[in-house]
């Protein structure tokens, strides 16, 4: 009895945060806590032989994978669907820009923004360089870059520009007080100048996508506009390109729609239309 009494009192003063329930038979010859759990390698054998319920303290354990993440940002979308194409296990952790995170400042001290990976402990900033370096941490499943030296370049170079043309030019129209008329017109130019890319790269016969069949790289950097676009167009009155300007885009965007990973990773327009309305709308 008394060395059950000790068993007791150990893990009742045992301190941790969550509790995990078990039932113990211990023999006669001693049972071996030590092996279930660390921090009981003091108890001895020749315990008499009982069963009963108690609760065995579980430490915390952080994900080897975390995401700094806003659900609403085309950015933090592109880092979600990098992961799920890869099918990488990760933990989201959804982030107030208004009372930003303690985490979130140390993680991204310059810029103190969104998204931010967090990789054994390691943390890597910025969508594009978040994309390129699951990529590169786990080549094996869904490669996103190609294998050639040309081609990545391409992709790197169209990358830049859907970030400094296709969405400066739409969110100067988001800003814009005036109807935005121009910057429409500029954002019209700029996605046709996207789907001359998407003719030169990506084989229609393979696939919809800048990949053929599957999503690449830049894929994933485009996949948000499948719903910011047509957000911005209900909400604010965007006139997009048309199917006839931009076939291949239009096709891209209606297959990124059905994609598995991209309908867990993009929010529902209906969602987005909401944001947009309360944080962007025209008074």
């Amino acid at each position: 009895m008394r060395n059950q009494a000790l068993v007791l009192f150990y893990l009742w003063i045992s301190n941790f945060f969550d509790w995990t329930f078990f039932t113990f038979a211990f023999s006669s010859r001693g049972a071996a806590l030590d092996a279930l759990h660390p921090c009981y390698p003091f108890i001895q054998s020749n315990l008499t032989p009982v069963a009963f319920p108690i609760f065995l303290p579980s430490l915390p354990v952080m994900a080897s994978v975390t995401l700094l993440t806003v659900w609403a940002s085309p950015f933090s979308m592109r880092a979600k669907l990098a992961l799920l194409l890869k099918g990488i296990e990760h933990e989201d952790l959804p982030q107030d820009l208004g009372n930003k995170s303690k985490l979130l400042l140390e993680s991204n001290p310059v810029h103190k923004k969104i998204p931010v990976l967090i990789h054994k402990g390691k943390p890597v900033s910025e969508s594009v360089i978040i994309v390129h370096y699951i990529d590169e941490v786990w080549p094996e499943t869904s490669p996103l870059l190609p294998q050639d030296a040309f081609l990545r370049a391409k992709h790197r170079f169209w990358t830049d520009f859907i970030d400094k043309k296709i969405f400066d030019s739409l969110a100067q129209f988001m800003r814009s007080s005036d109807g935005g008329a121009a910057v429409n017109e500029e954002f019209i130019q700029n996605c046709m100048l996207l789907e001359g890319a998407l003719a030169e790269l990506g084989s229609e016969e393979d696939g919809p996508f800048f990949g053929g069949a599957s999503m690449s790289f830049l894929d994933v950097m485009l996949a948000p506009y499948s719903v910011l676009i047509p957000g911005v167009e209900q909400v604010m009155g965007l006139k997009p390109a048309s199917p006839e300007q931009c076939p291949r885009l239009h096709k891209l965007f209606g297959a990124v729609a059905e994609h598995p990973s991209a309908k867990a990773a993009l929010p529902q327009i209906e969602k987005l239309k909401e944001f947009i309305q309360a944080h962007f709308a025209r008074k």
